[in-house]
């Protein structure tokens, strides 16, 4: 079986509801706006590869993890030794987080599904919550955006190459968002009225809460996710249930998820980005 180069850092099958029949999308980009095929969005070759970690590294690692709450040490010490593993081989290193993410994704069909029906009954089966809950982080961790904000420094300054740490931190960080929102957050769905549709991007799940600076630690955690033109959750420890949003309100969340993006907003239709500076 062929290695696959082409390595999406957002779900196609994601961005899909904000595609047209045949496949395409509208994308703006610094360099301006296209209309291209899901295939040649948000993807970069090998962008999920293994980068074997040095001694120091490890250390790293291994004593980071000790840092968290004990209840983290099982399923952070089974991501470390997937992680190891992957570097076995030449397939493995550009191939098994990869399919750590298609594995994830797999969940992920099944809860768009239901969350497109306005649905989160799912959520009380707690084997289904805890994928939900995996699947949510990873699609929040696994971005460009997300890797840029760990090359950068900020306030995760470790004095480390964090290039080379890029893709054993994500996998870190799904275990530990996961379990945020598996023990504290409240499912809401958003639903844009108005006339005005949500818009996404290649960072498509936000903190609402966050902060612009990469020196100033976000004091409050609340995930942002449009799921389609129509639809949003909304992630938080006080709310749920299903709210109908102004189209004042559509626009505040559009607008955030432009501060956040990374370089590619995401709409179904030329007009909705068009009026964006990127």
């Amino acid at each position: 079986m062929a290695i696959k180069k082409n390595q999406h850092y957002v779900w196609r099958h994601y961005l899909k509801p904000w595609s047209s029949s045949n496949g395409r999308i509208y994308c703006a980009r610094p360099e301006g706006l296209i209309y291209t095929s899901l295939k040649n969005v948000a993807v970069e070759r090998f962008f999920y590869e293994t980068i074997i970690l040095d001694d120091v590294e490890k250390w790293f690692v291994v004593n980071l993890i000790k840092q968290f709450d004990p209840s983290f040490n099982g399923p952070l010490s089974d991501i470390y030794q997937f992680y190891q593993w992957s570097g076995k081989s030449e397939k493995t290193r550009k191939t098994a987080i990869e399919d750590f993410h298609t594995n994830v994704e797999q969940h992920g069909i099944e809860f768009l599904n239901h969350l497109y029906k306005e649905s989160y009954l799912f959520l009380d089966h707690e084997d289904q919550k805890r994928h939900f809950c995996n699947y949510i982080a990873a699609q929040y961790t696994r971005t460009r955006k997300m890797r840029e904000n760990l090359y950068l420094g900020g306030i995760l300054d470790y004095g480390l190459d964090m290039k080379r740490l890029a893709n054993i931190m994500h996998l870190i960080f799904i275990v530990v968002i996961g379990n945020w929102i598996f023990s504290k957050a409240k499912v809401e769905i958003l639903k844009a009225s108005g006339g005005l549709n949500f818009i996404t991007s290649d960072q498509p799940i936000i903190n609402a809460k966050g902060t612009s600076s990469l020196k100033e630690e976000p004091k409050e955690m609340e995930l942002f996710y449009p799921i389609s033109p129509n639809l949003a959750i909304y992630l938080s420890e006080n709310r749920e249930g299903v709210r109908h949003l102004t189209k004042q309100e559509v626009k505040l969340f559009n607008n955030l998820i432009v501060t956040y993006h990374n370089q590619q907003l995401f709409a179904s239709q030329e007009g909705h980005i068009n009026h964006f500076s990127i």
